[in-house]
């Protein structure tokens, strides 16, 4: 083979050697890219679990029946609170958080009646328990007879307050006690039940 042949056969096998590398670093660049993508979607999952979604231990009976002694939800910041939904907070002075259910909103009234709800002086109905009524013995009350005010008028729920009662009525520290509760850093919205496992989901 001359000269030029071996000139010729050089310059391919180096454009060959040059081709190779060119892809070998495209390659593992996608894969530091890949990499890197991944490890940014786990942060993120991380912080807007921590930011956004936390997961709360029931502690008590005061949910019962809806909610159970060890179970585990998952609760939220974000979110309009509305009636009946399900919130955790931290009151003053108390370690564990209470998980209750929104039953008074802001600007409301509110008082029981023979065992009914009533808000601003009409009947609410409260389907979540019915089958706690249904347990009850001849006349007997779920939730004895109940006014947020005095002996001359009722009082209004303040704003960012909210009126919240235990399904367990017979058994439940709430705001016929303590008050209505603020929506402050420790209040939350209760989103889904992890555990136990046969009853994952949304609680209503």
């Amino acid at each position: 083979m001359n000269s030029k042949g071996n000139n010729q056969w050089t310059g391919m096998c180096e454009n060959m050697i040059k081709r190779q590398d060119s892809s070998k670093k495209k390659h593992r660049s996608w894969w530091n890219l890949s990499d890197t993508l991944f490890f940014l979607g786990v942060l993120t999952l991380i912080i807007i679990q921590f930011l956004f979604f936390r997961p709360v231990k029931v502690s008590g009976v005061s949910m019962m029946p809806t909610l159970e002694d060890e179970d585990l939800v998952t609760t939220s910041y974000v979110g309009d609170v509305e009636r009946f939904d399900i919130v955790t907070f931290l009151p003053q002075g108390v370690e564990d958080h209470y998980i209750k259910r929104v039953v008074g909103l802001p600007g409301e009234t509110i008082y029981y009646q023979n065992d009914q709800l009533f808000i601003n002086g009409q009947l609410v109905e409260e389907p979540y328990l019915t089958s706690s009524k249904a347990e009850l013995r001849a006349g007997e009350s779920l939730t004895a007879d109940f006014h947020y005010g005095d002996a001359e008028r009722l009082y209004v729920i303040p704003a960012n307050h909210y009126f919240v009662l235990g399904d367990n009525r017979q058994h439940s520290t709430d705001s016929r006690k303590i008050g209505p509760v603020e929506r402050d850093k420790t209040f939350r919205i209760m989103n889904y039940r992890l555990l136990p496992f046969e009853k994952l989901g949304v609680v209503d």
